[in-house]
């Protein structure tokens, strides 16, 4: 039991000369105990004392006032001692405390070299708030903790020692002698670490208490499983490979060095490594394209993901929540881009490089349409930006803007070209309605175009490509020559008028 403090009490004194004092001690259990209380103020006539709340097992000597017996029962009990002397009454309260006597108990242990050792002594609290340890003569390796007296440590040193060992709670010592034997005794030891599938894996347990007179250590499996696809090290005990499948594994193995054997219970357990999946799938110019990235060994938690370098196609959008590609794409080209993946404490990041293809000749039919479109729209936008239409290198910022421009032209030229449906037609009609819309477009060529009702033809390409690299040389925005431009336009326009009348039907190939 825990102590308490010392209960105060004030006497009562019907007679100032006679008074009742003394302070008990901390008394024990199933022992012999006295208290005498102190008196003052006697007369010399006789005191005739009487008490309450006496424990069971102690009784009152009416003639001098002493408290004794054997009390079998811990705890604290508050007493009232009354003496009478001549008419005289007084009487005093007191706290007799019994506690649990403090009993030793150490058993004798063997322990073996380089095997972690523990040793914990049987005692019975007396009730007092704190008890200290002693221990000497202690094997080498092993050390005491005073408060809770444990002996721990790994013994260095084989033999047997004779370890004197103490408790005291501050009022009683108790002592007792036994015996450590420390020897050799070979064992594994060592926790797994978890193990990846698809990875190469390796755990190499520890092996302690090795007899100096060993030739070697030979392990085997005595039970259970090693994951598959590892093998098990015989002279170590250590398993080695790539794991194929999850699950946890326990196997029990056994270690002899010759003179001393002994076994060890390991478990492993095999996950899948949290990583992206590095596939993606290819897009199209102008279809609507959806893609969800995909994680391994997220189990049923939802990871979040994030874009740390790169960009992607004009036209997408990212989510970072889900992970999904989704949009229209509106460039063709391959674009790498880097996404980091997080679960918890688990990142993994995968290089993407997500492929946008143009649509084959009437393979998509609304896809050409929308693509043409989106790209003049934008090339339109991206002009209407730039102060100048032939701006100089030095000019950052209308040169950047225009040669952004002129790389969606290069697409919606493309397109146009490839598949010119109805659609095209009305959006360019309305758009010719102001031509400033279309003052770098050449709208001359468009108008004929428009007015020819043919299908696309190589020849119709290879000229309207003529123009287009005359007038933006390899994307660049600079001029290359008015003249050249000039010279392919009207060639273009005059082989447009030249074929108006034919027929598509009768014309293709041309």
């Amino acid at each position: 039991m825990s102590s308490q403090k010392r209960k105060k009490f004030s006497n009562f004194i019907s007679n100032p000369t006679l008074t009742l004092g003394g302070t008990p001690q901390t008394y024990y259990v199933n022992k012999p105990f006295i208290f005498t209380p102190l008196i003052s103020g006697n007369n010399g006539s006789g005191i005739k004392y009487s008490v309450t709340g006496l424990p069971q097992g102690a009784v009152l000597n009416q003639t001098t006032g002493a408290l004794s017996g054997i009390v079998t029962e811990a705890g604290e009990y508050d007493v009232t001692l009354e003496a009478v002397q001549s008419g005289t009454t007084v009487s005093q309260q007191y706290a007799l405390v019994f506690c649990n006597d403090l009993t030793l108990k150490v058993q004798s242990a063997e322990g073996y070299v380089d095997v972690p050792f523990t040793l914990n002594p049987i005692t019975f609290y007396t009730g007092r708030e704190k008890l200290v340890f002693s221990a000497t003569n202690l094997p080498p390796g092993l050390s005491l903790n005073s408060s809770t007296g444990s002996i721990t440590g790994n013994p260095t040193t084989e033999g047997y020692w004779v370890v004197n060992f103490s408790v005291t709670d501050g009022v009683v010592t108790k002592n007792a002698n036994f015996r450590i034997d420390i020897s050799y005794g070979v064992a594994l030891s060592g926790t797994p670490t978890p193990a990846y599938i698809g990875e190469y894996y390796q755990f190499v347990p520890i092996i302690s208490g090795i007899n100096p007179k060993s030739a070697g250590t030979q392990t085997t499996l005595l039970s259970g499983s090693i994951p598959p696809g590892c093998e098990l090290v015989s002279r170590n005990g250590s398993i080695t490979g790539v794991p194929t499948t999850i699950g946890s594994y326990s196997y029990e193995l056994q270690i002899t060095d010759g003179y001393s054997t002994n076994k060890t219970l390991f478990e492993v357990t095999v996950e899948q490594q949290f990583a992206l999946e590095g596939f993606i799938s290819i897009g199209v110019c102008g279809v609507p394209y959806t893609f969800t990235l995909k994680t391994i060994g997220a189990g049923n938690s939802t990871p979040s993901f994030k874009i740390v370098k790169g960009t992607l196609p004009y036209g997408l959008v990212f989510d970072p929540t889900s992970g999904v590609i989704s949009g229209v794409p509106y460039q063709n080209g391959i674009y790498t881009f880097t996404v980091i993946a997080s679960l918890g404490n688990k990142v993994s990041a995968y290089d993407y490089q997500l492929q946008i293809t143009l649509p084959v000749n009437n393979q998509n039919y609304n896809a050409n349409t929308a693509l043409f479109i989106a790209y003049l729209k934008d090339y339109m936008h991206r002009v209407s930006n730039s102060q100048y239409f032939v701006p100089t290198v030095s000019d950052h910022t209308n040169y950047l803007q225009l040669t952004q421009a002129n790389q969606c032209l290069r697409q919606a030229t493309f397109c146009m070209l490839t598949h010119f449906t109805e659609d095209v037609k009305e959006f360019l009609t309305e758009t010719l309605s102001d031509q400033t819309n279309l003052a770098y477009f050449t709208p001359e060529i468009v108008k004929a175009v428009l007015t020819s009702n043919l299908e696309p033809r190589p020849k119709l390409i290879t000229m309207w490509n003529g123009i287009y690299n005359a007038f933006l040389p390899n994307g660049s925005p600079i001029l290359k020559s008015r003249m050249l431009v000039s010279g392919a336009t009207h060639s273009m326009i005059a082989y447009l008028k030249s074929i108006q009348s034919t027929t598509p039907s009768s014309s293709k190939g041309g």
